[in-house]
């Protein structure tokens, strides 16, 4: 009889964490994962599924949901948020569309069904219920969203399309009458929203504003929904969750508990809490910041500004610091800012922020191809506002008309080349991110 191999037996612990740790990223990082599309995954977590349904429901109350076919952690976050949105939609009507769809599902609907029935049936229920041509699919604008909805639920694996354009049906052309079916996604897609919190969504003054989305929710609950969902914790937004995180002991067990389940590492600062996680730990699901687009960018650079101006770079003419061999003359003539205020942020008016976009622009508009290139700076802020909301990295405009960059944007910087791109080569290389990884 021979002993066993102590590190035969670490390498099979170390093998099996790892194993949990992959099969909880899949189900934070996807709506879903499908026995038909994934068959690694799906039996990876099935052979985690009641350690991880236990962690999941006492630490964030999050249901696990498992059939034969399909696997759903359902994330309900703690607050509504921009950056919860579907990369796909962009207006209320889009929204509003999306969940007319499930409706459609919800009936008899198992079979293969065409466009042309869906938005029937869709145009007139809604109108039914919220008056005459509420939905009006001869109007290209509602046409418009009904597609981005159709896009988003293909994305999510709640809609399949087996033939047809929706973009054909957009433009009024030849083929658009699509040939569709559910996903079984689509019968298990749970909303839990409180009229009262929808209301005070639709009124909010702040696009960014936090709506708590379920009411009586323990602290410990609200910090880990947060971490797991959101780029960051702020203490200002939740100081009596963030306190559990200044207790040493008690950090240190989150921060244990977070690592043994996904491998992320904890930050904390004074001001907010983030996982910080490698880059392409996703693989290609979920999304990473800093993106591979022109806009994240952009961000970069700004963040990197406010960075050096609030810090008093020995290099202040180069706002971000781009390179000192090369400093970008004027910007730091063209633009300052102020001090951070008690909460870590600062503080920035439409102005002075529209000043930094044209400084920016000015230098470096040429790394960043054809289409953000050609930009308008009206257009170009826009894209700056929605990316930074969008990470939490931002918010406002106040009562006053102010912006307000948030903590977590010190941690990020950029940098390009010294030489832009030839021309024929502005698909462009994305800025280096000094931190990188998902906030």
């Amino acid at each position: 009889m021979t002993s066993p191999n102590p590190n035969a037996v670490g390498s099979g612990a170390r093998r099996e964490r790892g194993e949990r740790q992959a099969a909880a990223i899949d189900l934070l990082d996807r709506p879903a994962v499908h026995l038909a599309e994934d068959p690694m995954a799906f039996r990876r977590i099935r052979m985690h599924l009641g350690e991880l349904r236990q962690w999941f429901d006492r630490r964030c109350r999050w249901p696990l949901l498992a059939t034969r076919e399909l696997i759903r952690l359902v994330k309900i976050p703690a607050w509504t948020r921009v950056g919860h949105g579907l990369p796909d939609l962009q207006h209320p009507l889009d929204y509003e569309l999306f969940t007319w769809v499930l409706w459609y599902a919800a009936g008899d609907h198992s079979e293969q069904f065409l466009l042309s029935e869906l938005v029937v049936e869709i145009e007139a229920r809604a109108n039914a219920a919220a008056g005459e041509r509420h939905v009006d699919f001869d109007d290209y604008v509602h046409r418009q969203a009904m597609v981005r909805a159709l896009r988003a639920h293909e994305r999510l694996g709640t809609l399949r399309r087996i033939d047809g354009d929706p973009n054909a049906w957009m433009n009024r052309g030849e083929g658009g009458n699509g040939l569709y079916e559910f996903g079984p996604l689509a019968y298990r897609w749970l909303v839990s929203l409180r009229r009262e919190g929808l209301e005070r969504l639709l009124a909010r003054d702040d696009p960014a504003t936090e709506v708590a989305v379920e009411t009586d929710l323990p602290p410990r609950v609200r910090l880990y929904r947060g971490l797991l969902l959101d780029p960051a914790v702020y203490r200002a937004d939740d100081p009596e969750a963030f306190r559990l995180l200044l207790d040493r002991h008690e950090r240190r067990r989150i921060a244990d508990e977070l690592y043994d389940l996904t491998g992320w590492e904890l930050e904390v600062t004074g001001a907010y809490a983030s996982l910080v996680r490698p880059n392409g730990s996703a693989g290609r699901h979920g999304e990473l910041f800093p993106a591979r687009r022109a806009r994240t960018d952009l961000v970069l650079l700004i963040c990197t500004a406010v960075h050096e101006a609030v810090n008093g770079s020995e290099d202040v003419e180069a706002p971000g610091g781009f390179g000192r061999s090369a400093p970008a003359k004027g910007i730091g003539a063209a633009w300052r800012c102020g001090e951070p205020d008690n909460q870590g942020c600062v503080v920035l008016t439409e102005a002075q922020l529209e000043r930094l976009v044209v400084a920016l622009a000015d230098r470096y508009r040429t790394y960043w191809g054809t289409t953000l290139g050609g930009h308008s700076t009206a257009a170009l802020l826009r894209e700056v506002l929605e990316e930074m909301r969008t990470w939490d990295l931002l918010r406002g405009p106040d009562a006053h008309g102010c912006y307000r960059i948030l903590p977590l944007a010190s941690r990020f910087r950029g940098q390009y080349a010294e030489e832009p791109a030839e021309p024929e080569d502005l698909g462009r290389e994305p800025a280096d991110p000094s931190g990188g990884g998902r906030p």
